[in-house]
């Protein structure tokens, strides 16, 4: 029942975690600590600029309030959330005991990057930390992380000035900076990725209530219809619900066996951890011609090796799971069909059943016939199966909330083969929230995108984004077609990371009372 569910602390919880900022432009800043008590009596100053869930959930309930009466656009604002890295609380709160804190997150990412996320330990082989440009050693990797964004250059470009001009003097340093931002509606990729297609489709959402009185939830539930109770609960078509506890520290988690169930919180020590939540960035660098051509290669290798009429578009959609539209190749398999990338079907599917909407069930996919079991969107959700991990249910402990923007220009069609503008340094800036990177972001990447052994049967790798950790790093998928499986080998990474970095997002209470004292 709502009633059941936990009154979240909007006022504690920094707003980018489990509502979204969503806005079209974005700075990422990271800063270095020269001087602890200058830091924090900057850290003082800043926490009053800090977006918290309570004020994007606002602004997000009077913007769809003013589109539905006028359709026009509230104002832009400019948001700013902020997170720190492990050794920067040492230098904020030295003595802070280890042992209460995700291992992943006090170790660092750089640290763990070839051995949980599959990158390269060879310094000539792309994506090794050695050459990344943020966060390949403790050194480099930002003591604080700040998140601009806002719907305006010049609302963002003001508000990151503001935030650049107060630092010489508050014993801190820029080493960091880059703009990330929508890619152009007018090229028709307007919320897609460098690769063309449709990104963030597929969102779990948070329970919890903003308000007891009225009982208010963060996110609405969708009534009407028949819901399985054997599924979770949506918010939305596709959206399940999940316990806060799985992203924001200090609530119910959920249940590895039952989809509405939830458990205890983790622990909290220390316990000013409560209301907080780990952030995972990663700069990921898209070579987006090297896709093109192998694309182009395979589809002509396989309608060739099968007898069938393979097109480049449908094989880049079994590469994803999706078209480029964002239509979902489990209910559109043979074609794209944009009205099945609408919010209302676009996740409104199963791998294994019918989900609680769909008015003519399909058979069950179970060897991927119309969603290849490599595709990149099932290797990372595998929604309704039991995985290597446990039954279905254990799947909604290990989502994430993604929150990453595309950085760099599009490359246009048909100059894959012009070097300079082919190799322009261009991808996503990844970020994505959770209460455990262990759990969570690092169980995706490692044990399933990275192996061959899980989510499920056939053994394969996550074509699109799968590193294999072995000699000589070749990665396989594999796809079906005409009741054939066929086995497609990549040599070299299409996405590889170029930085990264492990940070915590603490409470506004933390910021003012502990680490900024």
């Amino acid at each position: 029942m709502l009633s059941d569910e936990p009154l979240l602390a909007v006022e504690e919880i920094q707003g980018n975690i489990l509502a979204g900022f969503n806005k079209t432009r974005q700075y990422l800043l990271g800063l270095s600590i020269q001087q602890g008590h200058a830091a924090k009596v900057w850290l003082r100053e800043v926490a009053d600029a800090i977006t918290t869930l309570g004020e994007v959930h606002a602004y997000k309930k009077k913007h769809l309030r003013g589109v539905g009466r006028t359709g026009r656009r509230v104002p832009p604002t400019a948001w700013t959330n902020i997170a720190f890295s492990w050794p920067g609380i040492m230098k904020l709160v030295p003595g802070t005991p280890p042992g209460g804190f995700d291992g992943a997150f006090v170790q660092g990412q750089w640290r763990r990057s070839m051995s949980h996320l599959g990158d390269p330990i060879d310094p000539d082989v792309p994506g090794s930390p050695s050459n990344w440009k943020v966060g390949g050693s403790e050194d480099t990797t930002p003591d604080i992380f700040l998140i601009v964004a806002a719907d305006t250059d010049a609302g963002l470009e003001d508000e990151t000035a503001k935030i650049i001009s107060t630092l010489p003097r508050q014993g801190l340093s820029l080493s960091y900076k880059e703009k990330g931002q929508d890619l152009p509606e007018e090229l028709g990729l307007s919320g897609h990725e460098h690769f063309g297609f449709k990104d963030n489709l597929s969102r779990p959402r948070a329970r919890g209530l903003v308000s007891l009185s009225p009982l208010e939830p963060l996110e609405p539930r969708q009534l009407g219809g028949y819901q399985n109770p054997a599924l979770p609960e949506y918010a939305a078509p596709g959206q399940p619900l999940v316990w806060p506890g799985q992203f924001v520290l200090g609530y119910e988690t959920q249940s590895a066996t039952d989809p509405r169930c939830s458990k205890p919180s983790f622990g909290l020590a220390p316990s000013w951890l409560k209301d907080g939540s780990y952030l995972v960035f990663r700069r990921l660098y898209q070579d987006v011609a090297l896709f093109r051509q192998f694309v182009s290669c395979q589809a002509q290798d396989l309608s060739g090796r099968l007898g069938l009429n393979i097109s480049e578009e449908k094989f880049a959609a079994m590469m994803v799971g999706r078209w480029k539209s964002g239509a979902p190749l489990e209910l559109t398999p043979e074609q794209d069909d944009p009205r099945c990338a609408l919010p209302e079907l676009a996740n409104d599917f199963l791998y294994l059943g019918a989900s609680n909407r769909q008015p003519n069930p399909l058979p069950p996919d179970i060897d991927g016939s119309r969603c290849p079991i490599s595709a990149h969107i099932r290797k990372a959700n595998p929604r309704d199966q039991g995985t290597d991990l446990g039954p279905p249910a254990d799947t909604l402990r290990r989502q994430i909330l993604r929150r990453g923007i595309p950085y760099g220009c599009p490359l246009p069609e048909g100059v894959e083969n012009a070097p300079e503008i082919a190799a322009a340094d261009r991808g996503l800036l990844f970020l994505c929230y959770h209460s455990s990177i262990v759990d969570s972001f690092e169980t995706i990447t490692r044990t399933w995108i990275n192996s061959t052994a899980g989510p499920t049967p056939q053994p394969a790798f996550d074509l699109l984004l799968g590193r294999n950790p072995a000699h000589g790093r070749e990665r396989f998928g594999i796809v079906r077609a005409g009741g054939v499986d066929a086995k497609v080998t990549a040599l070299a990474p299409f996405v590889y990371a170029t930085g990264g970095g492990y940070f915590f997002s603490p409470s506004l209470s933390a910021i003012r009372h502990v680490l900024s004292v």
